[in-house]
């Protein structure tokens, strides 16, 4: 449901021909229930993803669900974007945009990852060639909706050192099933929480220690994607998520939250005189989370 949505969008916004007019889906992992279990794979990824996925690239930043398993690294093959413990995390470039895949499994969360981590975002700093910076992960820092899933390794590590270099413009994670849209109170780094896309939501008052962060200003229980369009010439990105709702009130992939960056004018990301996402002229090529 929600692939064929996100199919559908961009086949309204962008023309029939997704070849054409998507370059790339990141997913945040958790694409099984139990990585071991390798008859999962076909029912609960492979086969829902169908309908985009003989077209376009799909890349993975591996969830907890995976649980390192090995016929996760037997399907995923990242062996020629491999970070410094393997394929386990990885980055690659589309054009002048680098993107880097971060394993927050428990295994992982060590200081060989965030030093290699760091090394990637020096590099691509100065290289004049790169102006755009987006990591995914399968871990929240901080989430409203379902705290008992952050994880001091992104918060306290992850997050601050992204923070550092300018470039990255977002890191995108999910564990909790919900939406969730803020940015780091001091610096360009915008966050999103983009876990909406299977398995039952995590909903408001569903839980007695749901939180309010400074970090988090918006935050629904909907199944929804993102695609985020950037245009290169113009320095300017848009990142429009999209509804489905959730099964008390279900929405026919609905708008509903958005924010724009503008690298050449340094405006504010949800600055008043910004064109909302529903009026915004076509342009290619974007990409889901």
């Amino acid at each position: 449901w929600v692939v064929d949505s996100m199919n559908e969008k961009v086949q309204e916004l962008y023309g029939a021909d997704i070849k054409e007019s998507l370059n790339l889906v990141f997913d945040v992992g958790d694409i099984v229930t139990t990585g071991g279990v390798l008859s999962q794979y076909r029912r609960e990824y492979f086969e829902p993803l169908q309908s985009v996925s003989p077209y376009v690239p799909t890349m993975v930043s591996i969830g907890n669900h995976e649980g390192e398993a090995q016929n996760y690294y037997d399907y995923m093959k990242y062996e020629e974007l491999d970070g410094a413990e393997g394929e386990r995390y990885f980055s690659f470039r589309i054009g002048r945009v680098l993107f880097i895949s971060i394993n927050s499994n428990h295994q992982l969360r060590n200081d060989t990852q965030i030093e290699w981590l760091d090394g990637v975002l020096q590099e691509a700093q100065d290289d004049e060639t790169i102006e755009w910076i987006f990591a995914f992960c399968q871990h929240p820092g901080h989430s409203e909706l379902w705290p008992d899933g952050n994880t001091a390794y992104v918060q306290d590590r992850v997050i601050p050192l992204l923070n550092t270099y300018s470039k990255v413009d977002m890191l995108t994670y999910g564990h909790s099933h919900n939406y969730e849209r803020g940015a780091v109170q001091e610096g360009n780094l915008r966050l999103m929480l983009n876990g909406g896309a299977g398995s039952a939501l995590d909903r408001w008052r569903m839980y007695s220690n749901q939180e309010d962060y400074p970090e988090i200003h918006n935050a629904y229980d909907y199944y929804c994607y993102s695609i985020v369009d950037i245009d290169i010439e113009a320095k300017s990105l848009t990142s429009t998520s999209y509804s489905l709702g959730h099964l008390d009130k279900p929405m026919d992939n609905v708008a509903f939250d958005y924010f724009i960056r503008n690298k050449a004018k340094q405006s504010p990301p949800d600055s008043p005189e910004l064109v909302s996402p529903e009026n915004q002229a076509s342009q290619k090529p974007p990409f889901f989370l």
